[in-house]
């Protein structure tokens, strides 16, 4: 079976880890960077930072690449749906307390499915 290509990559949210990804998948920063992003997690205090400051700042052996927050943040997941760009892969590193609200996220729903009454909590490291 032929493979797709993958177009788009999706970082959520911006952290060392999501960096490090960033770092190798555009090649040391010099490729593709149009089609891997970072996603922005809803809620989080560290979004307004990002914007203000306006860049990202990625540092290795040796070189300090800025990159324009404008040109690899996107927003929250569930606003990148509504402006129907998601992307083909998402790599998800957020913290293990804060994985259930963004697979929780109504962005996750398919077309037309009513959102979940059923709340799922995350305790002592599994699901209860």
């Amino acid at each position: 079976m032929p493979t797709l290509p993958l177009n788009t990559v999706g970082i959520l949210p911006v952290c060392a880890l999501g960096a490090a990804f960033y770092y190798h998948l555009t090649r040391g920063c010099t490729e593709a960077q149009d089609r891997i992003q970072f996603i922005q997690r809803r809620g989080s205090v560290n979004t307004a930072a990002i914007a203000e400051r306006g860049t990202l700042t990625i540092s290795s052996d040796g070189k300090v690449h800025s990159i324009k927050a404008s040109d690899a943040c996107r927003s929250d997941l569930v606003s990148c749906g509504q402006a129907a760009w998601l992307p083909d892969v998402l790599l998800v590193c957020t913290q293990p307390d804060q994985l259930l609200p963004v697979v929780g996220d109504t962005g996750w729903r398919r077309c037309g499915e009513p959102p979940s009454v059923r709340r799922t909590t995350a305790k002592f490291g599994r699901l209860v």
